[in-house]
């Protein structure tokens, strides 16, 4: 039996870069959070089908500055590959 894990996905866009943060970010671009998006669905497509996942975490610039859509393409990649 495997201890289910969390997964963590990085979001490395913010409106503004705040002067504190320490965390790896870019500019938010349309372009870029689509491409960033299809990229995090391939990845994960890639996770051993074994692999228990419980959690999905989204974390890093601002998670929030993604469309749902995008948002939507990631964890629906998570729901296929792993039985969250």
């Amino acid at each position: 039996m495997s201890i289910p894990a969390g997964l963590y996905v990085h979001v490395p866009f913010c409106a503004v870069k705040c002067p504190y943060c320490d965390f790896y970010s870019n500019p938010y671009r349309r372009e870029r959070a689509e491409a960033y998006a299809a990229r995090v669905a391939e990845n994960i497509a890639a996770y051993p089908a074994e692999l228990s996942v419980d959690t999905v975490y989204f974390g890093g610039g601002t998670p929030s500055i993604l469309p749902p859509p995008l948002l939507g393409q990631m964890l629906h990649a998570a729901r296929r590959r792993f039985s969250l």
